[in-house]
């Protein structure tokens, strides 16, 4: 019994610790979450925060919206999404992405998903039409979007990235794609 009860503190420590912890950037709730396991892809957003002092999640998680995909020029876009991680497309690649540069000398990228994945968009897609979707990538958002179509093709563009974000999130997919590719 004595080892019992102090092999509880020890778990209730760790937990404590877990949630006090500023890499977690959400306060604990009744939704403890571990963002190793929130995959990269898309996923219906179920609220948006601007004010962050006090988030509470409702039926989804509390994630980070990357600052380096923020317009500067839209004051008070929301710091952190609530998301549904029940039914969401995983960003799973048939390709290494694609580039190009656009008028205004900002890049716009170009996925193309596998199969399977591609299937689940046309899917997704049409059941969230007109809702507001978040794409995540390496546990953060790095855009949003409002679906306005069915989307069949199983292709992805991402264009609402500042500065250099688009070339850092092209160089991360595409090693990510080299690493998924040549693991055993």
């Amino acid at each position: 019994m004595k080892y019992a009860k102090f092999f509880f503190m020890l778990v209730l420590s760790i937990i404590l610790v877990q949630c006090n912890s500023p890499e977690n950037n959400q306060k604990c709730n009744d939704k403890v979450i571990v963002k190793s396991k929130i995959q990269d892809g898309l996923y219906l957003i179920l609220n948006e925060f601007k004010d962050t002092t006090n988030i509470q999640a409702g039926k989804g998680i509390i994630i980070s919206v990357n600052p380096n995909f923020l317009n500067k020029k839209l004051k008070g876009e929301p710091l952190k999404l609530e998301i549904d991680t029940g039914d969401f497309v995983p960003l799973e690649l048939v390709s290494e992405p694609d580039s190009t540069i656009q008028p205004d000398k900002k890049v716009k990228l170009f996925l193309t998903l596998a199969d399977s994945a591609s299937k689940k968009l046309t899917s997704f897609t049409e059941k969230y039409l007109n809702k507001k979707v978040a794409l995540v990538i390496n546990r953060q958002v790095v855009t949003k979007h409002k679906i306005r179509a069915k989307i069949t093709d199983g292709k992805v563009q991402i264009t609402r990235c500042t500065d250099n974000a688009c070339k850092e999130l092209y160089i991360q997919l595409k090693d990510d794609y080299k690493k998924k590719k040549n693991s055993p």
